[in-house]
């Protein structure tokens, strides 16, 4: 009985432990699939997250190549994925900040950091640079072994340009400032300065840096102190003051001066104030020094590189300097007896007179625009004009001042530049680009008015025979030659262009396939006869073959009536050269 019981406690407890071992073999099978789950879950939401990121993100091996690039980092390089990906990340930054960037992953390799970030430039793939906001942080293993590293990024290209353009206007304030002719500061409740002007220097011996942060009473001294603590105390009240003053300067001048002090309220509190100086000594030296700042702004005006001028409000020439008597041509007493629309070209006056009009009435303060002056001997000048409305006392329109710079040589660069994009650059016809522009613009004119419309596709009979026989420099004079050709015995209204190599095509607006053959066959005939003169008084002739096709409603576009013209060149080459077929309608 007790062997049976002992038999049985055995075999259950033997059934026991192998239903364990089968359970935790599914519990583990169990959680390595769950975990697989899990890790794809993962890489799906992080790829998720990486692509759809707005900022750019970006995996980076040790060597500084590229392993993962998102969307966001391509589009702001302007590179496609798998070209960013094949380059280093020493490659896109900009030489002058690769230094700091290298600086920055030893320390994070190193540890002596967990992460940096920096303001840095970026290459990208059209030449331009980005400023971007960069973070970067190493990726280790669990036996703290750098991996690669994460680079976040962001464009700050607008905040770098925004900064710049404030620093230049901070600039440009001070240089202005510093040229008002009076004293003017700023002062914070605690009777500290926390801005002047160069003017200061001149009285009381201290540059602006020197003034910044110094109390009132160590600028001006003691005894001018306790003569203005009255005005300082009102206008800690938030209340204006204006009183007037007598200082002597560095130099022992005696001057008067109205004092004004302008409280800067902010929430109800009285933060600081603005305090402005203005001599006011006599006025016989107030206009000594308006005669000696009109000489300075004649001066200026006679000095300035471009063309200034001031006019009446009925446009009407009060003043100019030489570079605007060079620009017009005109002399300075000759300006002073016109007006601007004496020297405007009529095609610029109705819309130069309408923005005249609307800075006068105050639409506007300022405008600029591109347009043309006759000299005085006729010739046109483009000019880059800048006008302002200066106004009295009252804001009443006064006078209008004028900038002009003779613009020219750009003008006359991009004329050139706009023909070089339409030109072939050997025989100086229309390239194949802008043939089709203009044969597709005839062919719709054709279908729309229902005009007759003819092409006809030109190509050098054995011309390969000419450049392997004589070399390219011939060939291409070949080509010249018949350029020069074509433009002598075709009609002024029809387009001839070089589709490539030999290759060219003749556009016959408002004509029909009849006289378009007639005039295809001076052509060929004036080729026919051309000889082309070489060393040792040889001549090459040579000669074309030409398909003709007329446009027909069934030719949606230009490709397809080029097209039954290039077959029915074809077949004038098959048939012998030197010929000419029509296409079938």
């Amino acid at each position: 009985m007790t062997i049976y019981l002992s038999i049985g406690l055995f075999a259950s407890l033997a059934g026991f432990a192998l239903g364990v071992a089968h359970a935790r073999r599914k519990e583990r099978s169990l959680r390595q699939s769950q975990m697989a789950t899990w890790q794809q879950s993962f890489e799906k939401r992080y790829y998720n997250i990486l692509n759809h990121a707005s900022i750019g993100m970006a995996n980076v091996a040790l060597d500084n190549r590229f392993i993962e690039v998102n969307h966001a980092f391509c589009e702001l390089l302007g590179y496609a994925k798998e070209d960013l990906e094949k380059l280093t990340l020493q490659q896109i930054t900009h030489p002058d900040d690769l230094a700091v960037n290298l600086f920055n992953v030893e320390r994070l390799l190193n540890e002596e950091i967990g992460s940096y970030q920096l303001e840095n430039r970026y290459l990208c793939k059209d030449g331009n640079v980005v400023w971007v906001l960069q973070t970067g942080s190493v990726l280790r293993d669990n036996q703290n072994r750098a991996l690669n590293f994460i680079v976040q990024v962001q464009d700050i290209t607008e905040h770098k340009h925004a900064e710049q353009a404030l620093r230049e206007d901070e600039y440009i304030l001070r240089r202005m400032l510093d040229n008002v002719p009076a004293r003017i500061s700023y002062w914070n409740s605690e009777l500290r300065n926390e801005f002047a002007n160069i003017g200061y220097e001149e009285w009381f011996g201290f540059t602006p840096e020197q003034m910044h942060g110094r109390h009132m009473r160590e600028i001006i001294g003691e005894k001018r102190y306790a003569m203005n603590e009255h005005h300082l105390q009102g206008v800690l009240r938030g209340e204006p003051q204006l009183f007037e003053r007598a200082v002597k300067n560095m130099k022992g001048i005696d001057r008067y001066t109205q004092i004004s002090y302008n409280p800067d309220i902010s929430g109800g509190k009285v933060k600081g104030f603005f305090v402005l100086v203005t001599d006011i000594t006599q006025r016989r030296q107030a206009e000594m020094a308006l005669r000696a700042s009109e000489r300075r702004f004649r001066k200026v005006l006679e000095s300035a590189p471009i063309g200034m001028a001031l006019l009446s409000l009925d446009n009407h020439f009060t003043q100019v300097n030489r570079a605007f008597c060079r620009i017009s041509g005109y002399g300075w007493e000759e300006l002073l007896n016109l007006t601007v629309e004496d020297i405007t070209h009529p095609d610029d006056t109705r819309s130069y007179q309408s923005i005249a009009q609307h800075l006068k009435t105050g639409g506007i303060d300022t405008y600029e625009i591109e347009k043309r002056y006759i000299q005085k001997d006729g010739q046109i000048v483009w000019v880059l004009l800048t006008a302002s409305l200066l106004r009295d006392d009252e804001g009443a329109p006064q006078r209008i001042i004028k900038q002009v710079q003779d613009i020219i040589h750009r003008k006359k660069l991009e004329r050139e530049l706009e023909r070089q994009a339409h030109t072939d650059y050997l025989t100086g016809l229309a390239n194949r680009r802008h043939f089709l522009e203009l044969a597709e613009h005839e062919i719709a004119h054709a279908r729309r008015y229902g005009g007759e419309l003819s092409v006809a596709m030109l190509d050098l009979d054995h011309f390969k025979n000419v450049n392997d026989t004589y070399g390219h420099q011939v060939g291409d004079v070949v080509l010249k030659e018949l350029a020069k050709i074509c433009q002598r015995t075709l009609r002024e209204v029809d387009v001839i262009g070089r589709l490539g190599g030999e290759e060219f095509a003749i556009l016959f607006p408002e004509t029909g396939g009849n006289e378009a053959y007639d005039i295809i066959e001076r052509l060929r005939e004036a080729i026919a006869t051309t000889a082309v003169p070489l060393e040792h008084a040889q001549t090459l002739h040579f000669t074309a073959s030409i398909g003709i096709a007329s446009f027909v409603r069934a030719d949606a576009n230009i490709d397809i009536l080029l097209n039954r013209a290039d077959k029915a060149l074809y077949e004038a080459k098959i048939s012998g050269r030197n010929r000419i077929v029509e296409a079938a309608a």
